[in-house]
């Protein structure tokens, strides 16, 4: 507007500084594990087009990106070798390593051997079926097709609105629950699990807390303070260091490996 009609710079000026009222916003939800499992099983993964849509699921969910995050994503940002990581960019092209667990690694690589692409290829990883970058509305629509198609036989995922955004709440949740390890080993039906177990602690309702390792915070305090047991083992997704079995954290070792070129 200011271009063809500057004497309402003023007023414009005026309009924008006038605050935005505040209105309450609904707390976003989270998926269960069965929720989950049931949106995943959706998808018919015999075609090439499903197994883009279970993949697309499949890293919003363990690598806890957001949704523009992830359609930026290409083949070159991957690294499948131990530790396995992605190189995602958020906002303000700020850079960051996240950790894949191994499954999620060897599911890309069998992807793009499935679609006849090379590892150090530059064009987005999540594709439309014209080969162009997947839009975030295609995203949004191909999530709510599969949804809705869940909701016909679980009706607690009609209690809210499921967005990319849910899946990123959701890895969130179930890091601070400690169970994200099993829940992606049962919804993918993988059997090796790499990395340790969530440390989130619960209340059992008695006053006191446990893990999901059975243990106390009071241990897991005292084994930090003898220098074990890292931060516990977050699993993929979280940006701290946690303590695989090679004895280093799986961020840290990212970090080198992607200083040293390897990336």
């Amino acid at each position: 507007m200011l271009d063809t009609e500057p004497a309402l710079a003023l007023l414009c000026q005026r309009v924008l500084a006038i605050p935005v009222k505040k209105a309450p916003r609904p707390v976003l939800g989270y998926l269960s594990d069965t929720e989950l499992t049931h949106v995943l099983a959706q998808i018919d993964r015999s075609t090439q087009v499903g197994e883009r849509d279970y993949l697309l699921v499949a890293l919003l969910y363990d690598t806890g990106a957001r949704i523009q995050e992830l359609l930026d994503l290409a083949p070159c940002d991957v690294r499948f070798a131990p530790p396995p990581f992605v190189r995602l960019f958020g906002k303000g092209r700020r850079e960051r390593l996240t950790p894949l667990l191994p499954q999620t690694a060897r599911m890309v690589r069998r992807f793009l051997a499935t679609a006849g692409r090379r590892e150090e290829d530059t064009a987005p990883l999540i594709q439309n079926r014209n080969g162009q970058r997947l839009t975030r509305h295609g995203a949004r629509y191909l999530l709510d097709k599969y949804v809705q198609r869940a909701q016909a036989s679980l009706p607690s995922l009609a209690r809210t609105r499921v967005s990319p955004h849910t899946f990123r709440h959701t890895k969130a949740m179930h890091l601070l629950l400690g169970r994200p390890q099993f829940s992606w080993t049962r919804i993918k039906g993988e059997s090796d699990v790499a990395g340790g177990r969530g440390h989130g602690w619960i209340e059992t309702g008695e006053g006191s807390w446990v893990g999901a390792d059975g243990g106390s915070p009071e241990g897991d305090r005292s084994r930090r303070r003898r220098g074990g047991g890292g931060v516990g083992g977050l699993g993929a997704g979280a940006t701290v260091e946690r303590e695989p079995e090679t004895g280093r954290g799986v961020a840290a070792a990212a970090r080198r490996a992607a200083r040293r070129g390897l990336a």
